[in-house]
């Protein structure tokens, strides 16, 4: 319901939100080699960022009905 009212009140912030979105999720390729190349020195908030970043795609991948 929140998508819904803010794709028709404030068009331009939905589409911002998806573009930001996927630029988020193209991120994620490059930072998953940067990890995996530096695992040695890599940092918690390193990882804090990737796992979010996992969770946001999920969230985009799985279709508004499925928990109906």
């Amino acid at each position: 319901m929140v998508g819904f009212s803010l794709m028709h009140i404030h068009p331009a912030f939905a589409v911002l939100g998806f573009l930001c979105i996927w630029a988020l999720i193209a991120w994620l390729l490059p930072a998953v080699f940067y990890a995996i190349a530096r695992r040695k020195s890599i940092g918690a908030i390193d990882l804090a960022m990737i796992v979010c970043t996992l969770f946001v795609a999920v969230c985009l991948i799985i279709p508004d009905n499925f928990f109906a």
